[in-house]
């Protein structure tokens, strides 16, 4: 009987004082005026920032009307690791690709480690309302939304410049070699009227490896294609393409 007392004595402690948060909060709300509440909201806000060990870089989709080619490079690199999603991974495929590519879903998070540097990354899927009804979606109440995507990258802020200068250029570089490895070889036919018509994978078995050739030739071959590659610093030196 003393459990049950104690049980229901503080079932209603507990809904007295929610109750009684409610009625503050609907009172500061109405004598408060709503700049000074959310003033001390943002220095709140600064102020647990401002104490707190992590950094964190939004990439969204878009940069004005421009594809970010940061995000395209985050959401191509964490297709890599999407068997470290903890619920959910998003698989696409289209006709140029060899095999299925992966994204996290909405609200998802990845952990990885760049050279013993632990980061979160965090996808994000909203829409936003603009009054700005050009190149977004109408609604049935005729304002306008704009969907946004977005990467969050979080870590600890003493690895601020180890992050910058060299993860975020790793996963660009990942990234293109991910994609030129998935991208499929496709032959066209030009037609009558000068537009591409056909698109049948290119899937010769013959490559330089097997190639029949004097093996001292290929090998000059070889060197000279290499040398040619590793010359871009030269070619931008001196000004040719």
């Amino acid at each position: 009987m003393s459990n049950n007392t104690n049980s229901t004595a503080i079932v209603s402690a507990v809904a007295s004082a929610a109750a009684s948060a409610m009625v503050i909060r609907s009172v500061a709300n109405e004598l408060v005026p709503s700049e000074v509440l959310e003033y001390f909201s943002s220095k709140f806000f600064n102020l647990r920032h401002y104490f707190s060990s992590q950094f964190t870089i939004a990439i969204e989709e878009y940069e004005g009307l421009m594809c970010n080619h940061m995000y395209e490079a985050a959401e191509v690199y964490l297709g890599t690791k999407a068997a470290l999603a903890r619920r959910r991974v998003r698989a696409s495929k289209s006709g140029n690709d060899k095999s299925p590519a992966f994204s996290i879903d909405k609200d998802e998070e990845i952990f990885d480690d760049f050279e013993g540097v632990k980061v979160t990354w965090r996808f994000f899927r909203y829409f936003e309302q603009r009054t700005n009804r050009n190149h977004y979606i109408n609604d049935f109440n005729g304002s306008s939304k704009r969907e946004v995507k977005s990467y969050e990258l979080s870590f600890h802020k003493k690895h601020k410049d180890k992050i910058f200068n060299s993860y975020l250029p790793f996963v660009l570089e990942r990234a293109k070699a991910v994609e030129e490895a998935n991208m499929a070889l496709n032959l066209y036919t030009v037609g009558s009227e000068n537009e591409w018509i056909g698109g049948v994978e290119f899937g010769h078995p013959m490559s330089f490896k097997t190639l029949a050739i004097d093996e001292d030739l290929k090998n000059k071959i070889s060197d000279d294609l290499d040398k040619f590659v590793k010359g871009k610093e030269f070619y931008n030196r001196t000004g040719k393409a």
